[in-house]
């Protein structure tokens, strides 16, 4: 008996003779955030029959909230018999990230999609940018008030992706100044950065300056310097005790016992880190951007303000003073000095500008607005306060290597001094509308950095507000002669997958607020495979196989 048998469906695959395959592999390797890449797939019809095919998205689930950085415009494909059609993909990442991006698309007849079908695994990712400096910190040593040393640092782009970065300090109204404080690298680019130090006051400063990447973990610069007159020489914190790390309870003992402490055992010298002898941890987690949240705070720090930010809103611009308390709270266990710097130049102010504080206590300081020139317009400032123990002040009073460099605090204030019946400044501010957090476990923070581009000659206020996310900073002023501001978005992964909504008022009008959609992938595993599982016929004590896919977002 003869028995011949002619499939009526069609037969697909990728590759050719020994290297058929019913699973195509692509991996479009680094591609820097925001690019889009295509790449191509052969498909072949081995068959006597025409295959028309149709291409899905195998990974998605109901509910799904992250789209796919994996997509294909072709939805439909008619391949001839013994021919082959080409499937293009495209890969456009949608947040820079160390994990890779993994979707399968499905490729499957129309009328046989169980019988006929093959899978194409993309694969990708966008690294996010890295930048090396050369040098991380910065002494200017001691200066005489009055003069304003500078130095020039390197900074180079040393990642594969394009660097967008800025240097998160208002010049204005800070003793430490940038120039430029904001700039794009290419892979392989570098710049020179102007960093000047110009005290008004003597005092021992230190601050260590975030510097915001777009896509990327904030990165930071530590500067320090000890400024003096004739009358008054504060304490030096060289180079070796900026680089000493202290437990966060450590940190908050009074500085002319420590040399003692250390002697009788209650300080110890573990390793790298000054702490004390009963302490569990002896040094915080090093989340560089709980640094910004308070959220994320493991440890009291050794002082805190009541607020960081602050909208005046609009203001007469008649010479009024508006004003807001802020409250500064010493936690250590020594008298400090709270000092903020106050320009000339700009009118906000912080009164009363110094204050000595007891162990424990707190201090109401008011933070002022006042404009006389009548005119309508945007103001914004960066106001920055130095912390530090009162016996720093006095050279001779310091009698320990283990000193602790001051603390530096920072707080955003905005205003506009727009008449009832006048028109805001029309806003060119473009901020993306639908934002992909970056993968982290369940319960996790995580964090993004994103960009706001003003294409106007005019400044631009804004602030922000939004449910189950964090923004930092949280008002400011897009000055009109930078390009670009780049902001902090904090939120908790979840699982499954979640969507937070937030709104950027810019000018202070409601007509020009944005949504922004915050979208957090779930942060559990989920395992996907077939249902329905078909074993291909064989002969008798034959084997056949068959391969499912598992995997999660």
């Amino acid at each position: 008996m003869n028995i011949l048998a002619n499939s009526m469906w069609p037969k697909l695959h990728v590759g050719t003779g020994e290297n058929k395959s019913k699973i195509a592999k692509v991996d479009f390797g680094n591609i820097n955030f925001g690019d889009e890449v295509e790449r191509k797939v052969k498909i072949y019809n081995s068959s006597d029959v025409i295959a028309r095919v149709s291409v899905l998205d195998a990974d998605k689930r109901d509910g799904d909230v992250i789209p796919s950085p994996f997509k294909c415009p072709a939805k439909s494909l008619v391949i001839a018999p013994h021919k082959h059609a080409v499937l293009p993909i495209k890969f456009k990442p949608h947040c820079s990230s160390d994990v890779n991006f993994r979707r399968a698309l499905q490729v499957a007849c129309a009328e046989f999609p169980e019988m006929c079908s093959l899978t194409i695994e993309c694969t990708g990712c966008s690294l996010p940018a890295k930048l090396e400096f050369s040098e991380n910190i910065v002494d200017f040593g001691r200066v005489r008030v009055g003069t304003k040393p500078n130095v020039s640092i390197r900074i180079d782009n040393t990642s594969g992706n394009v660097a967008k970065f800025q240097f998160m300090c208002d010049s204005t109204n800070s003793v430490w100044s940038f120039e430029p404080c904001y700039g794009i690298l290419a892979k392989g680019e570098h710049k020179y950065i102007n960093v000047t130090f110009e005290p008004l006051e003597p005092a021992p400063y230190n601050r260590k300056v975030p510097i915001f990447i777009e896509g990327a973990p904030p990165q930071f610069i530590q500067l320090s310097g000890s400024a003096y007159t004739d009358l008054i020489k504060p304490a030096h914190v060289s180079v070796d005790q900026l680089k000493l790390r202290f437990s966060a309870d450590a940190e908050k003992t009074p500085l002319a016992r420590r040399q003692a402490m250390l002697e009788s055992g209650e300080l110890i010298h573990d390793r790298d880190v000054i702490r004390l002898k009963d302490e569990l941890y002896p040094v915080a987690s090093e989340n560089v951007c709980a640094t910004f949240f308070e959220d994320d705070t493991e440890s009291v720090p050794a002082i805190s303000l009541s607020t960081y930010a602050i909208d005046f809103g609009t203001c007469l611009a008649d010479g009024s003073i508006n004003s807001h308390p802020i409250q500064v709270t010493n936690h250590t266990k020594d008298d400090i000095i709270a000092q903020w710097y106050n320009s000339e130049t700009t009118s906000f102010s912080v009164y009363p500008n110094k204050i000595n504080l007891r162990p424990g206590k707190s201090a109401i300081f008011t933070a002022r607005f006042v404009q006389s020139k009548g005119k309508e317009s945007l103001y914004g400032a960066e106001m920055e306060l130095s912390a530090f123990f009162k016996d720093m002040m006095d050279y001779t009073e310091v009698k320990t290597n283990l000193v602790t460099p001051s603390w530096c605090a920072t707080v955003n204030l905005t205003a506009n001094t727009f008449a009832p019946q006048s028109e805001a400044f029309p806003s060119s501010v473009e901020i993306p509308e639908d934002i992909i957090m970056n993968p982290s476990f369940t319960s996790y923070p995580t964090y993004r950095t994103i960009c706001m581009n003003n294409s106007s000659t005019l400044p631009a206020l804004y602030s922000f507000s939004g449910d189950n996310c964090q923004i930092y900073p949280k008002v400011g002023k897009m000055r009109s002669e930078i390009e670009f501001e780049l902001v902090m978005i904090r939120t908790v992964t979840q699982a499954p997958a979640s969507v937070a909504k937030a709104t950027a008022k810019v000018n202070g009008d409601a007509r020009y607020d944005q949504s922004l959609m915050i979208r957090t992938p779930g942060g559990a595993p989920v395992l996907d495979y077939d249902k329905d599982i078909y074993i291909q016929p064989t002969m008798l004590s034959g084997t056949s196989r068959t391969m499912f896919r598992n995997g999660f977002f």
